[in-house]
Parts: C-alpha cells; structure tokens; sequence
C-alpha cells in the first residue's frame, strides 16, 4: 500500500468515526460523553491532524527520491 492511499484510507476513517461520534453525541448527553469526547475524541484530532500530514510529507520526499533515483 502506498502512503497516499495510506493517507487516504487515514481520512476517510477519521471522517467516518466523527461523523458517528456526532449521531452518538444526539443520544449520549451525560457527563460521561463530555468526559470521553474531552479524554478521547479532542485528543485524537490534533493527533490525527499531525499524522496526516507527516505522511504528507513522507510522501513526497518518497516521490522525490523516486524521480532523483531515475
């Protein structure tokens, strides 16, 4: 698998689970959904974010070292 697709699939998954986390958010309302949106899904983001685009990055010096090496 290639880092983009790689990426890609990252995205998508990440859109998928807050897209979800917002429709459980409609029914879980207590102190416990603030707590494991706060302890959870905030701390992921800004993770997610740099993940993404380190791999942005990887790739493309991946595919400068490929056009350098031809």
């Amino acid at each position: 698998m290639s880092i983009s697709v790689g990426n890609t699939m990252l995205q998508e998954a990440t859109k998928l689970m807050l897209i979800h986390w917002e429709r459980c958010k409609q029914e879980w309302t207590d102190e416990k959904a603030r707590e494991f949106e706060r302890d959870y899904i905030d701390m992921l983001k800004p993770r997610l974010r740099a993940t993404l685009a380190a791999m942005d990055r990887v790739s493309d010096h991946t595919e400068q070292a490929r056009r350098e090496c031809e």
